[in-house]
């Protein structure tokens, strides 16, 4: 009951100071008779400016040229493959909140699961094609609206948008060698569509005219296909329906040798756009603000949750995506341990709090550590250290 009573009485005492700032910055900003010039007081804390502002012609244009940086880079003799994220389970039926890959958001905008993206930079003129799944009014009725083929150009900007089932039948079609090995596995395919379609002759015909130079290369053992692939992890998690379909096509002489595309986008996002600089910057603000309320909260008797809740609070009151990882929170000794993850333990009388938290505000996140002392004060050694 004392420690209850006592972590009260420094919340009051806390809430309290905060106010008469607040009152403080309002009475000196409303003294207009003085005809001297005075610099405003600061805030008490930094909000967070509202979203950037991007058109829809902007956002396109960043997109349509990050497509053809890669298509560069793959060539005219290659094929790039890139899945949108597996949906991962919490518990039950019960799944995380979905989050896109990143290369795949990087090049589309689609957040949506179950989706394809294929670049074919050889081709005459289909060269980008997203594979969607069908709306299901079922599914829907579950968990929400599935995009429209209308609606996936418009957020895309990519203008041939085709059902899921039609991706194994591109891929046997461009190399009819890797047929055997991708309808064999009918339904288990990356979950990308299950087995082949049929083809009618009018789209034989299309094909063979648009994908002639990529089917020759593929008929000469020259082609290649490009997977998000680490070369160092055969067992990775996030990749693992990527190293699956390689691994259906290794076994078989399809005239694709497989390429890791992970190093064509480490070199394009190693320098930000302009408009990627606002979306960092937007993920930065609303960090900062987060950490201005996770100060005014933070004294001995709180506890370490009731810190994270403020930048919690704050990315879902700002519309940040999330978290850009998990957010530490560490008080005293906790404050050592380089990724400390529970945040349950009450802040101590005496000595320092860590925190490591950051937003992600449309893929983008920050990454921001402050160390501050409890009491309001570093001693001599902390703050020789500090």
């Amino acid at each position: 009951m004392q420690n209850k009573s006592t972590r009260s009485k420094l919340n009051f005492i806390i809430a309290a100071f905060t106010l008469l700032l607040l009152n403080a910055s309002s009475l000196s900003a409303g003294t207009s008779n003085d005809t001297r010039t005075e610099k405003p007081a600061p805030p008490v804390w930094q909000v967070a400016s509202p979203a950037p502002a991007i058109t829809e012609a902007e956002r396109l244009a960043e997109l349509a040229a990050r497509r053809s940086e890669v298509m560069k880079r793959v060539g005219e003799r290659g094929m790039l493959v890139l899945f949108s994220a597996e949906p991962r389970l919490y518990t039950n039926d019960v799944d995380y909140p979905y989050r896109q890959e990143n290369d795949f958001y990087y090049l589309t905008g689609i957040k949506q699961a179950g989706a394809t993206l294929v670049l074919i930079p050889g081709a005459q003129q289909v060269r980008e094609i997203l594979f969607m799944p069908r709306p299901d009014p079922r599914a829907e009725t579950w968990t929400g609206h599935m995009l429209t083929p209308e609606e996936t150009r418009k957020r895309s900007g990519i203008q041939e948008v085709w059902e899921s089932d039609q991706f194994i039948s591109l891929v046997t079609f461009l190399s009819p060698r890797a047929s055997a090995a991708l309808t064999m596995n009918r339904g288990r395919s990356g979950g990308r569509g299950g087995g082949a379609s049929q083809l009618d002759p009018k789209r034989v015909a299309q094909w063979s005219e648009d994908f002639k130079s990529f089917r020759e290369a593929v008929s000469k053992d020259e082609a290649q296909l490009w997977l998000l692939i680490p070369p160092f992890d055969p067992e990775s998690r996030e990749y693992r329906q990527e190293q699956k379909f390689a691994s259906q096509l290794a076994p078989i002489a399809t005239g694709l040798s497989i390429k890791s595309a992970l190093p064509i986008f480490a070199e394009l996002r190693q320098r930000k756009s302009p408009l990627e600089q606002k979306l960092m910057q937007q993920a930065v603000d609303i960090s900062i603000e987060a950490f201005n309320r996770a100060f005014a909260i933070a004294a001995p008797g709180v506890y370490e949750y009731e810190v994270q809740a403020e930048f919690d609070y704050t990315y879902r009151r700002r519309n940040a995506d999330n978290w850009g990882y998990p957010c530490i929170v560490g008080g005293g000794a906790n404050a050592t341990t380089l990724h400390y993850e529970t945040n349950q333990e009450v802040l101590p009388n005496d000595g320092l709090l860590l925190m490591d938290c950051a937003a992600e505000y449309d893929h983008y996140s920050a990454d921001i550590t402050r160390t501050i002392p409890l009491n309001g004060r570093f001693n001599k050694e902390q703050a020789e250290i500090y």
